[in-house]
């Protein structure tokens, strides 16, 4: 429908790779809001978490945040729930598939021959298995084309709520 799909990362200077930036938007996201954070590979889970509550304030009118099963936090799918527990927002892992039907999102997981569906009304946070698609080698129109997507990159400063969790 209406729904765009944004990409956020928390990163260092690999920020400052245009072809890395392209890259990553070649694969479908309209937009890339980014945390710059000059330690960003020191950092821990928890303060991942902060940096992304802090750029998901930011953006506007974001219902739900996909957090991809081996992010930054070794494959433990904390991230996502770190995340949603500093959001407030419900959140839910190891899911396998997702639709979009009758305004809602369907999450979709399965584990020892059992499948559980939910119903997702409103904002969440949901970590994905790689499961959930295939991944694509984009075009080259595609990759020309990313460089044209707006970039929105702020300082861990600008984010605030690092000290916190750092200390």
């Amino acid at each position: 429908g209406d729904s765009n799909v944004y990409m956020m990362t928390v990163a260092g200077d690999v920020l400052d790779n245009s072809k890395a930036k392209k890259s990553a938007l070649s694969r479908g996201p309209a937009e890339m809001y980014a945390v710059k954070a000059p330690n960003a590979l020191e950092l821990d889970n928890l303060a991942v978490a902060s940096l992304l509550k802090g750029a998901v304030e930011k953006v506007e009118d974001v219902d739900l945040v996909i957090c991809g099963e081996g992010s930054g936090d070794m494959y433990s799918q904390q991230l996502g729930n770190m995340l949603g527990g500093m959001l407030g927002w419900p959140t839910l892992n190891v899911v396998s598939e997702l639709k979009y039907e009758d305004g809602k999102v369907l999450a979709v997981r399965s584990d020892a021959g059992r499948t559980e569906t939910f119903a997702i009304n409103g904002k969440a946070v949901i970590s994905v298995t790689s499961d959930i698609s295939r991944p694509r080698i984009p075009s080259m129109k595609e990759i020309m084309g990313a460089g044209k997507k707006p970039v929105t990159i702020w300082s861990a400063e600008e984010i605030g709520g690092l000290e916190s969790v750092t200390n």
